[in-house]
């Protein structure tokens, strides 16, 4: 069954276009309506035909077919759009699309260019499934551990080589390209690798086993940076809204962090438990507070965020070692 994309801004044309698509018999496995969730659905679908317009109002259906084609994806492009003027038609065709769909669409029209785009798409079957292997994996590194990482990518070189041992140049391009989005990853993290592909079977293999284990040491130190950058922020947080409501499951979950993970970067961080540092706070602000003699306890208890002033009591009291009372009076309140 032949895997649709579509790629239009109109949400109504999307609709009547899925209709069409579906009625000839094919599967619609995306739709996007903007250029960066165009690529996005590529990428994480991965569609044997793409059909995109060329209105440039949200999507740029002749920039996505220039970046497939400059990528050498085995994807099948069919340009739609309102003008099919001489130049656009010669573009559509430098940049590897079959066809061009006039709006607004015929169903005649339509079916034929679904039917060479098929033809078109059975030639590519043949790798297409390894390139999506190849992309599907790259999207799930950040849910992989390292053991599993590598283990996976193991399992995905050694079957791009079974297959480029017995197909034609397409076959190698497949490696090339896992090689190619490794490195786009690296430079889009900033991370610096140099060593080349190599063209030995077994140098192959222990590239890639290299290029995986650079990336699980970078990232590793990555994400301990980002932490403490987060960690950093949540208690800049904590000090901002100390007279609110504040719990690790809302803090944890606003800096994209389990529970376990937040509370121990977060005592990593500052010597405190996640409560402790927040009690800490809010007594120092009380501290400030009682010092105003037109304030009275229970109001200043109230605005360094307790809701109860028997719990500010004694929470003070554990961490001055005296009651809110006392405190003020060794300074004559």
């Amino acid at each position: 069954m032949l895997r649709v994309m579509l790629a239009d801004q109109d949400a109504i044309e999307r609709r009547q276009a899925v209709q069409m698509v579906e009625e000839g018999g094919y599967t619609v496995v995306g739709q996007a309506g903007s250029q960066p969730e165009a690529w996005e659905q590529v990428e994480k679908l991965w569609p044997e035909v793409v059909i995109a317009d060329t209105s440039g109002n949200g999507i740029d259906g002749l920039t996505l077919a220039r970046g497939l084609s400059e990528r050498e994806h085995p994807i099948v492009v069919v340009l739609t759009g309102r003008s099919s003027d001489h130049q656009l038609l010669l573009q559509a065709m430098r940049y590897g699309a079959i066809a061009f769909l006039p709006k607004p669409w015929k169903r005649d029209e339509v079916s034929d260019a679904l039917r060479r785009a098929s033809k078109l798409a059975g030639y590519y079957r043949a790798y297409h499934t390894q390139y999506g292997h190849i992309y599907q994996f790259l999207h799930r590194l950040g849910s992989l551990t390292a053991v599993d990482m590598l283990q996976e990518q193991q399992q995905l070189v050694q079957g791009l080589l079974r297959n480029a041992r017995t197909a034609d140049e397409a076959e190698f391009q497949c490696l090339r390209e896992l090689d190619t989005q490794w490195r786009r990853l690296f430079r889009k993290h900033g991370i610096t690798y140099s060593d080349l592909l190599p063209e030995r079977e077994a140098d192959i293999v222990r590239h890639f086993q290299r290029m995986a284990e650079h990336w699980a040491a970078r990232t590793n130190m990555l994400r301990k940076h980002n932490a403490r950058l987060l960690i950093q922020r949540a208690g800049d947080y904590i000090h901002a809204h100390y007279h609110e409501e504040l719990t690790l499951s809302e803090l944890s979950e606003r800096y994209g962090m389990s529970i376990s993970y937040f509370s121990a970067q977060f005592k990593r961080g500052y010597g405190y438990s996640f409560v402790d540092y927040v009690n800490q706070v809010r007594i120092q602000k009380s501290k400030e507070l009682l010092l105003n003699p037109s304030l009275k306890v229970y109001e200043v208890a109230h605005a360094a965020g307790y809701t109860t002033l028997q719990y500010f009591n004694r929470v003070f009291k554990q961490i001055v070692n005296m009651t809110p009372l006392e405190y003020r009076k060794q300074f004559g309140i």
